[in-house]
């Protein structure tokens, strides 16, 4: 069978668990005004997105933690946390595999332990639910990949933020050009050609942007977490990016590839006082 094109979701921070994340409904706990808003863009983006993905890249801190500088989360408990992760996951419905990669130790440690982990087994038990036995589940701290054996990319979730509009470009651009010289590196050891990612993918800042060149390219996903948390009303300033990535593959190099976006403003209810 001939080789095909592949789409890939590229999403992050979910933050399940905190008031403004994402939060699977249950019987214990039902959506503020925020998640409700939020999930109605997070439904949007899977109805933009179109057909099934194939695989589903959730790129660190899916689950809030415990927060134990802020203890600003609805619900603390990992195990419950790292089920909504699986749940939200899963409603993209991808058809050959889940990615999970680590996060901030802050936001994804339970005792020592990477929740995510956790997620992954939950994904397996929604998966087997569902009688989609050969769907695949990996958990990677740093993730290096092919995509139909010529598309390299690579993911990692924490990158470094700028606090000034014009230098947010510059920490992913830097971790770019690191990549190309390593590849240089590593050319003149072994004698072959250099090869570098097509994409670098970062998460963790929670705006989103995208940088091209003859270098390749580097990308930030946006995030699902709202504003209106205590941490950013007490000490953010700026502007943050609610949404996701699709990332379109070609079966062979000449087909090329493509990254789109689905991005909303991350103010999702009025919280002006008025006197």
């Amino acid at each position: 069978m001939a080789q095909q094109a592949q789409t890939w979701v590229l999403e992050s921070d979910y933050h399940c668990g905190s008031a403004t994340g994402l939060w699977s409904q249950s019987e214990s706990f039902t959506r503020n005004p925020i998640q409700v808003e939020l999930h109605k863009r997070r439904d949007d983006a899977i109805e933009w997105f179109g057909e099934r993905p194939d695989v589903v890249v959730v790129n660190g801190d899916g689950t809030d933690g415990e927060d134990p500088k802020g203890r600003d989360v609805i619900d603390a408990d990992p195990d419950h946390q790292a089920e909504s992760v699986a749940i939200n996951a899963a409603d993209w419905n991808a058809k050959t595999e889940y990615i999970i990669v680590a996060g901030t130790r802050y936001h994804e440690t339970s005792d020592g332990w990477p929740t995510g982990k956790r997620v992954c087994d939950k994904i397996k038990l929604i998966c087997h639910a569902r009688g989609q036995h050969k769907i695949k589940v990996s958990y990677a701290r740093k993730l290096n990949t092919t995509i139909n054996g010529w598309f390299r990319l690579q993911a990692r979730h924490k990158i470094g933020r700028s606090v000034v509009p014009y230098g947010r470009n510059t920490s992913p651009v830097r971790s770019k050009v690191w990549s190309v010289l390593n590849a240089a590196l590593q050319s003149a050891v072994r004698g072959k050609a250099a090869r570098w990612p097509h994409l670098l993918l970062f998460s963790h800042v929670h705006y989103w942007l995208f940088q091209q060149s003859s270098w390749g390219a580097v990308a930030v996903t946006p995030c699902w977490q709202a504003i209106g948390s205590r941490y950013g009303d007490e000490e953010c300033d700026g502007q943050i990016d609610l949404g996701c990535f699709k990332l379109t593959v070609g079966a062979k190099e000449s087909d090329g590839w493509r990254l789109e976006h689905r991005v909303y403003p991350a103010g999702l209810v009025d919280r002006l006082e008025r006197r």
